[in-house]
């Protein structure tokens, strides 16, 4: 195996990065190091915290197009798209955390009802979990990791990220912003290198929170393999629904379907994977939706003039042929596109629009990760919802209807993440709402204010008067204790409340003599 990691333009094939592969024992040294720097970190308040992380984010928005350009050069989209969904979510990140930390981490006091408490004062604190470990995916490859990064820094953590081996370049490029910010020697660490052994090795030491973003398989294995005392976050595969009633806006809803399907050659896990629409209104929208997915410019994603770059591997591709061949062979209808693109390079495809698609076909069971739109009709909302939750997978989902209403109904019984209504894919850059999936696409939440908790230890302080003669449970327990638990019982949650003479034998216990 080589010591060295290269990552390729998958546009072109050729070479963009190049670095050192970390083994097992460069990555405990990495630990160990941030470890180290981390407890004066989190001796500094959430507020100096944040002032510490502004160099480094003003170092991004000040090179916002050449971490665009880097994006591209590894993972393949756009250059525009790189702006909106790289770079732009890890600035609303530093954003987020700068009108909300220190509220979210600095909680207010806790009032206590119970009356035999009133002298009695309570604070929750929100105490950093110490290391986390990020194991970042390469279709979001500044995205992902960079938020997560900021928010555990803000939270007062220590961070060892290592982004995936096919995007090194962009993870070199994030470390460099972050070494501008003011923080304790050692406190971030980058390793890079594969899954095994660098991905292992920091799986396996123990750190107190894990952050893994890809497969669902190899998340899964991950949450098996990690210790007892490390909490995993996990965001994993999708195969999500699209839902269009009978009476959704069509132009809206084709416009957002091709979105939402094939940005990014559909390599994202909240991609539309599986559209529902009521008979009444699928010639209709088949006729959009081709129309609109022959209208998309394919290309690299270094030229302006391109909406779909390239698929990230030669395997890729052949998996995403795959889908669509067998759904064809189990009787779909393809519409639009489904052509590799071999005058543009062995990594495009002219995205697919499949209509007439049955269940059984891969495309609506599987993960495509890939530039195909399977469309099938349904007789109404029940047949929609129960196909759309008919899946091991529950990132996200979106209703597409005129009626608010009849949306939130709708979302409340989809098996979703999150639900959106009239959109699709697009709430990781809300930093102020929770990203996470049920079922098979992960557990735990990163963004908002879930996220930024699960990256802290939540304690309870409470302050008991020095000067009070004792509380009214201590020994020796009399006569007084028993009346004071009967009748101050009954006086605090009966049905017929009692005077307040019942428990005077309670009150001059608790005042003393």
């Amino acid at each position: 195996m080589s010591d060295r990691l290269t990552s390729v333009n998958p546009a072109t094939g050729d070479l963009v990065h190049e670095t050192a592969i970390d083994d097992a024992s460069q990555v405990r040294q990495a630990i160990a190091k941030a470890r180290e720097a981390q407890p004066a970190w989190a001796e500094r308040s959430p507020s100096q915290r944040l002032v510490a992380l502004e160099p480094a984010l003003t170092r991004i928005v000040d090179d916002r197009n050449a971490f665009a350009e880097a994006v591209t050069a590894e993972a393949g989209k756009p250059v525009a798209e790189a702006l909106v969904a790289d770079v732009m979510p890890t600035l609303e990140a530093g954003a987020f955390l700068d009108r909300h930390a220190e509220a979210i981490l600095e909680p207010p006091a806790q009032r206590l009802d119970n009356m035999l408490l009133k002298d009695r004062k309570s604070h929750l604190r929100r105490e950093p979990a110490g290391l986390v470990a990020i194991v970042a995916p390469w279709n979001y490859p500044l995205a992902i990791p960079a938020s997560q990064a900021l928010f555990a820094l803000a939270a007062g953590n220590a961070v060892v990220l290592k982004p995936s081996e096919r995007t090194p370049g962009v993870g070199q490029r994030f470390a460099d912003a972050i070494a501008d910010a003011d923080l304790p020697e050692g406190l971030f660490q980058l390793v890079q290198g594969p899954g095994d052994p660098t991905g292992r090795a920091l799986v396996e030491a123990d750190p107190d929170v894990l952050l893994f973003t890809g497969r669902a398989e190899t998340g899964q294995a991950i949450a098996d393999e990690v210790g007892p005392d490390t909490a995993t976050v996990l965001e994993l595969g999708g195969n999500d629904p699209m839902l269009v009633l009978d009476d959704a806006n069509l132009s809206l809803a084709a416009r957002g379907a091709t979105w939402a399907a094939f940005a990014n050659a559909g390599q994202t896990c909240s991609a539309v994977e599986r559209l529902f629409v009521d008979r009444t209104r699928a010639g209709d929208l088949e006729d959009r939706l081709a129309k609109h997915a022959d209208a998309l410019r394919v290309g690299p994603g270094d030229r302006e003039d391109v909406d779909v770059g390239p698929m990230i591997t030669d395997a890729a591709v052949e998996r995403t042929m795959s889908h669509i061949e067998d759904a064809l062979d189990r009787g779909a209808r393809l519409v639009a596109g489904g052509q590799r693109r071999d005058d543009l390079g062995p990594r495009f495809v002219q995205p697919a629009v499949l209509a007439d698609v049955p269940p059984q076909a891969r495309v609506m069971r599987e993960e495509t990760f890939g530039p195909v739109l399977p469309v099938a009709t349904v007789e109404g909302e029940d047949e929609a919802l129960e196909r759309a939750n008919a899946s091991c997978y529950g990132l996200t989902a979106s209703v597409w209807t005129t009626r608010p209403d009849r949306g939130d109904e709708l979302a409340g019984r989809l098996e979703a993440g999150t639900v959106t209504i009239n959109d699709h894919a697009y709430t990781y850059a809300a930093c102020e709402t929770p990203w996470g999936g049920v079922k098979d696409s992960g557990a735990g939440h990163t963004h908002g204010r879930a996220g930024l908790e699960a990256l802290t230890q939540l304690k309870h302080v409470n302050h008991a008067s020095p000067n009070r003669p004792g509380s009214p449970w201590w020994f020796p327990y009399d006569q007084d204790l028993r009346r004071m638990g009967d009748e101050g019982l009954a006086f605090l949650y009966g049905s017929k409340k009692e005077g307040l003479a019942s428990v005077a034998p309670a009150v001059r216990r608790l005042l003393g003599p």
